[in-house]
């Protein structure tokens, strides 16, 4: 064989040389490398709260959007602000009769945009997006456009009308499941497009109906019991467990125009107009609206004549 195709001695020991010069660097680095790495170990799990190690938290609970969802949303109901509602009131346009109301704080009355009434004063105009909700703010129906029985071509608008005029129908309080049914939409639904439009739940708008229909009863001379089972109360203790506290006084107070009660009252403005609220120890037991504190005033010494009513601001404050 070739000696010339054959390493040489020193070639192979100096190729050893280097090779364990090699592992001697590498060995060296080493210690380094893992000190590095198991100091970022211990960062990471020092930083990061114990929990998160869990096996709920290792999946992402956020669900993926459905294709039906992101490739078909739901369209937005548009809304017109409140300078395009005068100007559609100012022209009596019937197209958008059932989109809206407005009502007159000077009268108390509430009409649909094509009312042939005289036309009233800007300054005296609120706008509401369903009938119930001018009636909640104390708006009566105008008897000669009949704003209640206009339609709406928004079907949201629509499920959430039926609602309230099932819950003014229904002698008890219905539950959301039931109210659900009714429309044929599921509660999630129903409750999250109530609040949207009138800014209660269906539970507060039966609450607050009821409790209505119970001081209606009172005023024209009704005895508790009878006036109790008319508003849909099942039994004294529902009707003194609620209505006590959303009176501000016992039911029998209340019949006695407040009799031995003691009441404050602070008025403020509001984007309703002038607003007066009033008080006892137990509660608030009165919320006005008018244009001017007189009769805002007058409302509430004509429903408590037998109270002992005092003004103070910092009720309000």
């Amino acid at each position: 064989m070739d000696s010339a195709l054959l390493p040489s001695a020193g070639a192979c020991l100096d190729k050893d040389n280097d090779n364990d010069n090699d592992n001697e660097k590498r060995e060296a680095s080493a210690p380094n490398s893992r000190a590095v790495f198991s100091f970022l170990v211990v960062v990471v799990v020092v930083d990061t709260d114990p929990s998160y190690f869990n096996r709920k938290h290792r999946i992402d609970p956020t669900p993926p959007p459905r294709y039906h969802e992101s490739r078909n949303p739901q369209p937005e109901v548009m809304t017109v602000d409140d300078r395009k509602r005068w100007e559609i009131v100012a022209a009596r346009e019937g197209g958008h009769d059932g989109a809206f109301v407005y009502g007159v704080r000077s009268t108390g009355i509430y009409c649909r945009p094509s009312c042939p009434s005289r036309r009233p004063d800007r300054k005296q105009v609120v706008f509401f997006p369903v009938p119930e909700a001018a009636r909640r703010a104390g708006f009566r129906a105008c008897r000669r456009c009949r704003p209640d029985e206009a339609e709406t071509n928004d079907p949201q608008t629509e499920r959430v009308r039926r609602v309230c005029r099932y819950i003014d129908e229904t002698a008890t309080t219905p539950t959301l499941a039931e109210l659900a049914e009714h429309i044929g939409a599921s509660p999630y639904h129903l409750q999250r497009s109530f609040k949207a439009i009138l800014g209660i739940t269906p539970r507060q708008y039966a609450d607050a109906r009821r409790l209505d229909r119970f001081k209606h009863e009172l005023g024209n001379g009704g005895s508790i019991t009878g006036a109790m089972y008319g508003a849909g109360y099942s039994s004294s203790s529902r009707l003194y467990e609620r209505a006590s506290s959303q009176l501000g006084m016992t039911p029998a107070t209340y019949r006695r125009g407040g009799a031995g009660a003691q009441m404050r009252y602070a008025t403020a403005t509001s984007p309703l107009g002038r607003l007066l609220v009033a008080a006892t120890d137990r509660g608030v037991c009165a919320v006005y609206l008018e244009d001017q504190d007189e009769p805002l005033v007058r409302a509430l010494s004509e429903e408590y004549p037998a109270a002992l009513i005092t003004r103070d601001q910092s009720a309000l404050a």
